[in-house]
């Protein structure tokens, strides 16, 4: 029998923050339950939440094992709402609901939901041209581990990483929300590509609703994808002004003010669209000649990064070229 005095903190915590929701993690940490306060990041926080990633990357850092998400409904029951449901089947993980008003408590576990066993990390390398990627909730528990280390210098670069090692990714990564950080910045969408100091998290937002609201039936009647139709509506709702949610499969770029990145699918990130240059640095002559990509010139030269394709066995195929030079000299006749 699990030892609930983590409930009583969670309780505290929730009476504290009325009339606001309060949010948390139900973790594990050094054998013991434990309630791991979290900020809500939610613009209504009378109304939603939104859990900081921020407090879910340092529990699991600290060594948490993440055993549920819990929140509290200021007013009204402890009954889950049909956000909290779509929300809790996303997240992979159970949310325990707590009434401030009528002090009762309820749960709701997800189809998905077995219990996180213990996984031993890699032994980094210490090595300046490794950078390290960390991976949280059940991202962490697709992937097998939560620390990586590769040959990357950005975020995109490392969801490259992720998609060529790791088959299913896309599917597993689109139903959940994320937030990518290097160092001690978020990445903004149109920064995905740069280069920084620091290690790159890949962290999940947990979000949820208190009220019911007419528009809960309004957004999922008839959808088609029922999950992706009301979480994008919740995000692009309660997520705090400062946060930008790209969607991906789940609907489109909702955009909002700010310079924070949250994913659900990761679209940008897993299949980018590379704009084209007029321009190479590609050799060491005039990279006005070595830049023509027209195929009007002697030289016509793939753009820097393309993939090269290896073939195995009898294959009819094109070519990409790399490199290529022209050598002049005057001939004259000798007499």
């Amino acid at each position: 029998m699990l030892n609930m005095n983590w409930k009583v903190e969670a309780e505290i915590y929730a009476k504290a923050q009325a009339p606001k929701e309060s949010c948390g993690i139900y973790t594990l940490i050094d054998g013991k339950e434990k309630f791991w306060p979290c900020k809500n990041i939610a613009q209504d926080q009378e109304n939603f939440f939104a859990l900081d990633p921020e407090d879910w990357a340092a529990c699991e850092d600290r060594g948490g094992q993440i055993l549920g998400v819990f929140h509290s409904h200021p007013k009204g029951d402890s009954k889950l709402s049909k956000i909290d449901m779509i929300s809790c089947e996303s997240m992979g993980y159970p949310y325990f609901i707590y009434s401030v008003e009528l002090e009762t408590w309820n749960d709701y576990k997800p189809d998905c939901w077995q219990k996180p066993k213990p996984k031993k990390d890699i032994e980094l390398i210490n090595s300046s041209e490794l950078k390290t990627i960390k991976v949280y909730g059940k991202l962490k528990e697709f992937l097998g581990q939560s620390v990586f280390q590769a040959a990357v210098k950005t975020p995109l670069q490392a969801m490259s990483f992720l998609k060529a090692n790791f088959a299913g990714i896309e599917k597993h990564m689109n139903k959940q929300i994320y937030r990518v950080k290097m160092g001690s910045n978020s990445v903004a969408d149109n920064l995905l590509n740069m280069s920084g100091q620091g290690d790159i998290q890949i962290i999940p937002v947990a979000i949820g609703a208190w009220n019911p609201f007419k528009w809960v039936g309004d957004v999922v009647s008839g959808a088609v994808n029922l999950v992706g139709d009301a979480v994008n509506w919740v995000s692009n709702n309660i997520l705090t002004v400062g946060l930008t949610l790209a969607t991906g499969g789940l609907g489109g770029l909702l955009t909002t003010m700010g310079t924070n990145l949250l994913m659900s699918g990761v679209s940008s990130l897993l299949s980018p669209s590379r704009p084209s240059s007029s321009s190479s640095s590609v050799g060491d002559t005039d990279p006005n000649i070595r830049g023509s990509y027209n195929f009007n010139g002697i030289q016509n030269i793939s753009t820097a990064g393309v993939p090269i394709p290896i073939m195995y066995g009898l294959v009819f195929t094109g070519s990409i070229i790399v490199s290529s030079g022209i050598d002049t000299a005057q001939i004259v006749k000798e007499l």
